[in-house]
C-alpha cells in the first residue's frame, strides 16, 4: 500500500515492517509517519487521484502520472497499478529529498505483465549524469530487468580517473513473480543487501560509496516499461 524512503541502517528486519516502497535517512523508525528520517511514504490505500500523498512528516507528495487505483488485487486493497509506458510517480524537488549516506527502501511490489524487453526503473535518479560535467556526486537506480530481476545500480564521478566508477548488483529472477513480495534493499556502506520476505537473498560489497548528495533530487518511482502493482 505504501512506497517510502529511508537514509541509513535497517535496523531490524522485524521491528516493523513497513509495507510500501521507503526510503529514509536515517534508521528505520517504530513509528514511521512521525521519525523525521523517514522522508517519503507513499500509501495506496485511497483514491488519491493524480496525487500520491506522502505519509511522512515532509509532505514530499508526488505526482501519478497514468496510474491506476484498484480496489482489491490477489488480496491485497488498495494498490496503484503501473501498465503504461509512461506510468511514473513524480517525487517533489524538496530539501529532504537532497539526501546522502546509507539508505532503505522497501516495498510490496507484484508483476502485472510480462518483463521490459530491457529495463524499468522501480525508484532512483530519473535522469543520468553526463559524464562531460565532472562532477563530484553520483546518481543510482533500484529498478527490474530482463536479465537480472532486480538490480541496484550506482556511480560516482572518479577524479583521479577522469570517469564514473560504476557498480551494478543484481539479484536472480524469481525474486518478482506475479505474487505479492515484500522487497528490501539495505545500502549500508561498505554492503548492499538484499530481502524478499524477510529473507536475505543478497549480500553484496560496496567497493564506493552508493548515494551521494546530488545537485537537484529528480527522483521518480517507475520509469519506461515497467508493468508491477504496488501496494504496502
Amino acid at each position: 500500500m505504501d512506497p517510502i524512503c529511508q537514509n541509513n541502517i535497517w535496523r531490524s528486519l522485524f521491528s516493523g515492517l513497513v509495507v510500501c516502497c521507503l526510503v529514509s535517512s536515517d534508521a528505520f523508525a517504530q513509528a514511521p509517519t512521525t521519525d523525521p528520517s523517514l522522508i517519503l511514504h507513499y500509501t495506496f490505500d485511497q483514491d488519491t487521484g493524480q496525487t500520491a500523498q506522502d505519509l511522512s512528516l515532509h509532505g514530499n507528495h508526488g505526482e501519478a502520472v497514468k496510474t491506476q487505483f484498484l480496489n482489491k488485487v490477489k488480496g491485497r486493497q488498495g494498490v496503484l497499478r503501473f501498465n503504461d509506458e509512461e506510468s511514473v510517480i513524480n517525487c517533489p524537488d524538496s530539501d529532504s529529498l537532497f539526501f546522502e549516506g546509507d539508505m532503505t527502501i522497501e516495498m510490496w511490489v507484484r508483476l502485472n505483465g510480462s518483463f521490459p524487453p530491457s529495463s524499468g526503473m522501480l525508484f532512483g535518479d530519473s535522469n543520468p549524469l553526463d559524464i562531460s560535467m565532472k562532477r563530484h556526486f553520483g546518481n543510482y537506480a533500484f529498478y527490474m530487468s530482463y536479465w537480472n530481476t532486480l538490480t541496484f545500480f550506482y556511480q560516482i564521478f572518479n577524479a583521479e580517473l577522469d570517469a564514473y566508477d560504476r557498480m551494478l548488483v543484481p539479484v536472480e529472477r524469481h525474486i518478482i513473480s506475479e505474487k505479492w513480495s515484500h522487497i528490501a534493499v539495505v545500502v549500508e556502506y561498505p554492503r548492499i543487501r538484499f530481502f524478499h520476505n524477510g529473507e536475505l537473498v543478497r549480500d553484496a560489497f560496496m567497493p564506493f560509496p552508493g548515494i551521494l548528495k546530488r545537485s537537484r533530487p529528480i527522483h521518480k518511482i517507475g520509469d519506461r516499461k515497467a508493468p508491477i502493482d504496488l501496494d504496502e
